[in-house]
């Protein structure tokens, strides 16, 4: 259990963050299998650890409740991972942080005091191998999601970039300024990940910016 201002290191996890439609999901997989980690989704504690942020992920797609109220559960759920995270033993690939994504969210969306609430805790959420924030032109995520669309897509968020792109550009930007100061990441573009052979190309990539550990 992390009780000290200073956050723990976890050189084994590799934290991939993004907006959506910039393939995020696509290349965690990609890592997951040819690194043979574990995969976690926002919440950095193993899957099933955190009711709070189930509860909040299931209220959230269902379109349940007002920004602010879940944006105050998924700040329950953040306080719980960085209070209940230790490193774990073996790699794993972590696909995008509350923390980050909350910050991001409520300085454009939400609640402005909110994002300052989230902020408060960056200098004890745990650090990890490497970040790496991933993006990918207009054109591109439209495409995507004109995929997603002819399919099953129960995430809400996906249509920003086609509602409010000035908005969800102003998001983007703060994800990627405060991973960059906090987290030290680097930006990878992945508007070419449909290519043949790009997914793989862009796993090593994100891979080679680990530590030797």
């Amino acid at each position: 259990m992390n009780e000290t201002n200073t956050p723990v290191r976890a050189l084994r996890t590799l934290h991939v963050e993004g907006l959506d439609l910039a393939g995020k999901s696509t290349v965690c997989r990609v890592l997951r299998d040819r690194w043979g980690a574990e995969m976690r989704v926002n919440s950095i504690l193993p899957p099933g650890a955190n009711a709070i942020h189930a509860e909040a992920e299931r209220l959230r797609k269902s379109d349940a409740i007002p920004a602010a109220p879940l944006g105050g559960l998924y700040y329950a759920a953040m306080m719980r991972d960085v209070e209940l995270y230790e490193p774990p033993a073996g790699p794993v690939v972590q696909d995008s942080s509350l923390i980050l994504r909350s910050i991001a969210f409520h300085s454009v969306f939400g609640d402005p005091a909110l994002a300052d609430a989230f902020r408060a805790w960056l200098p004890r959420h745990p650090r990890f191998g490497a970040t790496v924030v991933i993006r990918a032109s207009d054109e591109v995520r439209r495409k995507r999601l004109e995929g997603r669309c002819s399919r099953h897509n129960d995430n809400p968020e996906d249509f920003l970039i086609v509602r409010d792109p000035a908005g969800f550009h102003r998001m983007e930007d703060i994800l990627v300024e405060t991973a960059e100061r906090e987290f030290g990441a680097t930006v990878v573009d992945t508007s070419f990940l449909e290519r043949d052979g790009e997914k793989e190309r862009v796993a090593d990539l994100l891979l080679s910016k680990l530590p030797a550990v």
